[in-house]
């Protein structure tokens, strides 16, 4: 897991600095997270659920800690490994015991995660078909325990596009909406809230260890300010959410890579065969041949 992981990260780290270059000189600098720890996000943005219901991010607020994920759902990068990587995250937490401390992480009982379209022309039925699979996807981890804890995953788009731009300006996200060509460039992290919405903590990248999300929580749940994280620049570069045609894209470097490193291990085996054969096949030739007297 550990390996998996480390080259996830590498080869989505690659891509980033691959497509970096391609962009135009002033959305790279305009990209980017700021660590605002201790800063009040504000809780009368609206926002419709992905049942359609229009809420204040306020109400998902004042029981208990949040995670939030400012992504799109159309998104086939680097949002996607987000979001299942925090759901097979959750999913393993859920009902074991901490590493942290001795108690459990139960989602939606001691925290919840929240998703939000920083994509202004995505709807909440996009979020409504993007829930059901990561929520499908929670319940199969768990084989269908969730025990009705899948409520703690909230799907989020905007009643008013300035919202957006309102909470990622409050969370320190900074992107580029690019709307003649409807592209979203932005980077890969997560926001862990207190109960009352002040930033806890930040996470860089897709890369979410367990026993990091769960000291998070526990701090946040105690309305502790972190420590700054390391930065780490990952994004989804030139995604066009409607055609879904980017100039790069992390899953598809992360494959190639993949089936590079398979390629390059069976080679080194296949050559490791064959030098000992040759080595055994010389070593039998040399106890056969004649000693000289």
């Amino acid at each position: 897991m550990a390996v998996k992981r480390l080259i996830l990260v590498l080869c989505a780290a690659l891509a980033s600095v691959l497509a970096l270059a391609q962009l135009p000189s002033d959305y790279g600098k305009r990209m980017g997270i700021d660590q605002r720890l201790g800063e009040q996000v504000p809780t009368d943005l609206r926002f419709y659920d992905d049942a359609g219901q229009q809420i204040k991010f306020g109400d998902l607020l004042g029981k208990r800690p949040v995670i939030v994920f400012p992504i799109f759902y159309t998104c086939q990068s680097v949002c996607d490994i987000e979001e299942q990587e925090i759901v097979a995250v959750v999913a393993r937490m859920y009902g074991k015991k901490s590493a942290y401390k001795d108690t459990q992480f139960k989602l939606g009982q001691d925290f919840d995660i929240i998703f939000f379209s920083i994509n202004p022309e995505e709807k909440y039925d996009v979020a409504h078909s993007r829930a059901g699979f990561l929520r499908d996807a929670y319940a199969a981890v768990l084989k269908g325990k969730t025990n009705g804890s899948e409520v703690g995953f909230h799907f989020l788009t905007a009643v008013d596009p300035a919202d957006i731009t309102k909470m990622t300006d409050a969370l320190g996200f900074h992107y580029v909406w690019d709307a003649p060509n409807h592209r979203v460039y932005h980077p890969a992290g997560a926001m862990v809230l207190t109960p009352e919405g002040r930033i806890s903590k930040y996470f860089y990248g897709a890369d979410y260890p367990t026993n990091f999300i769960e000291s998070a929580v526990t701090d946040a749940s105690q309305n502790k300010i972190g420590a700054k994280a390391n930065v780490i620049l990952l994004g989804c570069i030139s995604i066009d959410p409607v055609t879904g045609k980017r100039t790069l894209v992390v899953k598809q470097v992360v494959n190639v890579a993949c089936v590079f490193t398979v390629i390059v291990l069976a080679s080194w085996i296949c050559l490791m065969t064959i030098q000992t054969k040759r080595e055994e096949a010389a070593r039998k030739l040399l106890e056969g041949a004649p000693k000289n007297e």
